[in-house]
């Protein structure tokens, strides 16, 4: 498509190892290989001019970092490995067991015999090292670089790790229904109760919200203090209505059951669509909504909307008219002023669930305050603010960068928005830095993490500030040609049979 950004088909060789790029790396691609790949060019600090990072990296300089720890040990095994290969391919290349085209270009740009030896030696130091290079999953990497730097970041060496806050949630979820819920008193209780008919209930209806990234702030006030007035009003004006319609019905509904079940040669109306006994429960449900307080919208609804003076001609046979009474045309102007109401409902009960949800979230920020415990979560979080803060952010960011001049993330499809913020708030994605490296490697197709906070629109805004610098791996390895083309031709004929 004309205009769209280019994205270059990535070689492992020749890759320029500086700035910020992106890479797209679809299942089955060689994305574990290609980082092993990188990784060793890193070590030798290899490439040409405009193609190398600026001097040799160690494994404590480049930071790795991807989701699991099951992925980051096999990743440090996978890089271990291949170090380990290239050490014995640069000492002994007519003695390798099989042929590696990536490791015999890469001899080639190494044929003097003391650069090659020297080559050999930084691998090899490498891959002795790699116990303690920096391959950590990104919870494990915020709460090591924390405490690091804990007098920028305000961190307490005392606090313990919280693997599980579902406990303490459930506390705070049931304070929640003490302190708030149980001061209530009508009409605002009825409104939380609609919502929250029990703490399970509380639970379920924030759930999503309490895992917003970043997370909401803590409420300035209780439900008590605003809740009664906001829920005053709309409550007011639906009992307007209720009362409107209650002094129309009981005539309204003579008059449209006297038509459905008088003679037929006196009856405008089509006998298939209104019929007296279906008619009926909705004229029912009509005075059920009037004598029920709470009630919001009478039941059947849409059902209840033909008898409207602008729908009711519709439902007429051929030829036929009908003149609706005063009382129709009251309820064309009761279901136009409902969805109004209906809507004021909406935005009630959302702030209801939003507060519910900021309240939980700080209860549960002072239970595990008061216990010293911390979570994964708030370590993401707190390394974010140390970073945004104006004060000593960009201080830290440096420090940082001089630490891990060059930065793999790995799956990043699955980052929060909290742990993109971190990353470009080291990295500067858009500055495209010549003196550091920032790759971001990862498959929006992939992404799976939503429950946790993974982002999309984070990849997609790191997609943007890397135009220009988008590569892709090209060959999936997992999929043979005759079971792509055979698949292709069975979707053939599943179409022409459609």
């Amino acid at each position: 498509m004309a205009g769209a950004p280019m994205t270059t088909i990535l070689d492992p060789l020749h890759l320029p190892l500086h700035g910020s790029r992106l890479i797209e790396a679809s299942a089955g691609t060689g994305k574990t290989w290609t980082i092993a790949a990188l990784y060793l060019r890193l070590i030798l600090g290899h490439g040409a001019e405009g193609e190398h990072f600026a001097h040799a990296l160690l494994p404590e300089d480049i930071l790795v970092m991807t989701f699991t720890r099951a992925a980051t040990q096999e990743l440090k095994e996978r890089i271990r490995d291949r170090l380990q290969s290239a050490v014995r391919y640069f000492r002994s290349p007519d003695h390798a067991t099989q042929p590696d085209p990536f490791l015999e270009t890469l001899l080639a740009d190494y044929s003097n015999p003391k650069a090659r030896a020297q080559a050999a030696h930084q691998l090899a130091l490498a891959a002795d090292a790699m116990d303690d290079g920096a391959i950590f999953t990104i919870d494990a990497w915020c709460q090591r670089t924390l405490r690091e730097h804990a007098f920028a970041t305000g961190s307490d060496f005392r606090e313990t790790l919280l693997l599980d806050e579902t406990d303490l949630h459930d506390d705070a979820v049931r304070d929640f229904w003490r302190q708030e819920v149980y001061p209530l008193s009508e009409p605002a209780l009825s409104e939380v109760i609609q919502l929250f008919s029990s703490p399970d209930k509380v639970r379920q209806e924030t759930e999503a919200l309490c895992k917003l990234d970043p997370p909401l702030p803590a409420p300035e006030s209780t439900l008590a203090d605003w809740l009664p007035a906001a829920a005053t009003a709309p409550r007011r004006q639906l009992a307007t209505l209720k009362a409107q319609w209650a002094a129309e019905h009981d005539a309204f509904a003579e008059w449209l059951l006297g038509i459905l079940q008088g003679p037929k040669s006196s009856n405008p109306l089509n006998g298939k669509s209104m019929k007296a006994e279906n008619v009926a429960p909705h004229l029912a449900a009509l005075r059920e909504w009037v004598d029920d307080p709470t009630a919001l919208c009478p039941a059947y609804l849409d059902k209840c909307q033909r008898l409207t003076a602008s729908n009711l001609p519709s439902y007429c046979n051929k030829d036929k008219t009908i003149t609706p009474p005063p009382a129709a045309e009251v309820l064309d102007t009761l279901f136009s002023a409902l969805e109004a109401v209906a809507q004021q409902f909406t935005q009630l009960h959302g702030e209801i669930r939003t507060h519910a949800a900021a309240w939980i979230n700080a209860r549960l920020s002072q239970l595990k305050a008061q216990s010293g415990q911390v979570s994964f979560t708030d370590y993401q979080q707190r390394l974010a603010r140390g970073l945004h803060d104006k004060a000593q952010g960009p201080a830290l960011a440096a420090r940082l960068r001089q630490k891990y001049p060059a930065a793999v993330i790995d799956e990043f499809q699955d980052t929060s928005a909290v742990q993109y913020q971190i990353f470009d708030d080291i990295y500067h994605a858009a500055d495209n830095n010549p003196d550091t490296l920032l790759l971001l490697i990862g498959d929006p197709k992939q992404s799976i993490y939503a429950f946790r906070g993974a982002d999309i629109d984070s990849y997609l805004q790191a997609r943007r500030l890397t135009e220009g610098r988008h590569y892709a791996l090209g060959t999936n390895y997992r999929s043979s040609h005759a079971l792509v083309s055979a698949l292709n031709a069975l979707y053939t004929l599943s179409l022409i049979h459609i």
